[in-house]
């Protein structure tokens, strides 16, 4: 069987996306300009009526717009989950179109055994997605993203897609959300395994809140500027000692976690003395609620440490390192919590993607 039924799921995600961009600049556009018009300095007939106009006709109207192009965008999601959920059955043993599916894997998987998934389990677009059925019935999803193909300069997975460090859109990035909006039903619980630039994507999709990503574990991977675990997502970033080229691999500076304490809590306070006591909980709810960001450094070096990559590139120094983390995490209390979370995706998994 074809492993299709009905519209072409892809077409309307890529559907759904280019909407969900359009109506986001659109807004920015309308935003920026009132703005501008507002301080303009700039007196007489003319600008009260080039505002007037603005006002009256040509903001509501790029609103009306913005407000179809959401709409739109959201009727797509819809049409996308009820045809995911007519295919499932026909598409589950079939994986992607371009290949076959893993067959069904049930039980522990080991976070070295999911390393061995991000580097070599994935396609040539470096991205997999499996389902995974637990024993409380619930489907969780567990995204892989591999990292940069060194041969490719532009495109997914090239070295050029590594700004995603810097929330530029990339086309690596619109690619796994392309891929996640196609498999994966809005609401699901997520974790994300990536590695060196996947690992930054991993981040990427994870901040932004598209899907309920409660875990995220990162192999040689920067950190990208502005994360700060949100939504109680739990990081766990695992860098080796012999990494010679991943800027900024490793945890931010005490200094800088204190000020952010520091800023946190002056932000509860100002709001509570304006009265904003409602705010302020809010505030301090979410300051509390943050995820767990493990930083763990492997000593699994096995190669040169004076090349100029150092272990970056090496397999087995970060599927030993994993199993490094993985057996000294179970001493700590974060360490618990963090794989007593992850094993909430244990089960019986199946290839989507």
């Amino acid at each position: 069987m074809s492993g299709f039924v009905g519209a072409d799921i892809a077409q309307l995600v890529a559907l759904r996306t280019r909407f969900e961009l359009h109506a986001k600049k659109i807004a920015e556009i309308a935003s920026t300009s009132t703005t501008a018009l507002t301080v303009a300095e700039w007196a007489g007939a003319d600008i009260d009526r080039v505002r007037g106009e603005w006002r009256s006709n040509s903001h509501p109207a790029l609103l009306r717009l913005v407000e179809f192009l959401n709409s739109a965008a959201t009727d797509l999601a819809r049409q996308a989950d009820q045809q995911r959920e007519a295919s499932r059955d026909d598409s589950r043993g079939m994986g992607r179109s371009a290949g076959g599916a893993g067959a069904a894997i049930s039980g522990h998987t080991t976070m070295a055994d999911r390393w061995d998934t991000v580097r070599n389990g994935t396609g040539d677009d470096g991205i997999r997605i499996d389902e995974v059925v637990g024993p409380d019935g619930t489907a969780r999803y567990v995204l892989y993203v591999d990292g940069t193909e060194p041969s490719r300069l532009f495109g997914n997975r090239s070295l050029y897609d590594n700004v995603g460090l810097f929330g530029t859109m990339t086309v690596t990035y619109a690619q796994i959300l392309n891929a996640m909006r196609a498999n994966v039903p809005d609401g699901s619980e997520v974790m994300i395994y990536g590695y060196s630039q996947g690992g930054i994507h991993a981040q990427e999709l994870a901040e932004s809140g598209a899907y309920k990503v409660t875990d995220v574990v990162t192999f040689g991977s920067p950190y990208r500027n502005d994360d700060d675990t949100p939504g109680g997502t739990n990081y766990v970033r695992i860098h080796d000692e012999g990494e010679r080229w991943i800027p900024y691999s490793g945890k931010p500076n005490e200094i800088r976690d204190s000020a952010e304490e520091f800023v946190d809590h002056v932000v509860t306070a100002w709001r509570s003395i304006l009265g904003d006591d409602a705010g302020a909980v809010t505030h301090e709810v979410a300051r509390l609620n943050r995820g767990l960001d493990i930083n763990y450094t492997s000593r699994a070096s096995d190669v040169d440490n004076d090349l100029f990559i150092g272990t970056h590139g090496d397999q087995s120094t970060y599927r030993q390192g994993a199993s490094e983390w993985e057996a000294e995490a179970s001493q700590s209390a974060e360490g618990q919590r963090a794989i007593a979370s992850q094993a909430r995706f244990d089960g019986v998994a199946h290839q989507l993607y």
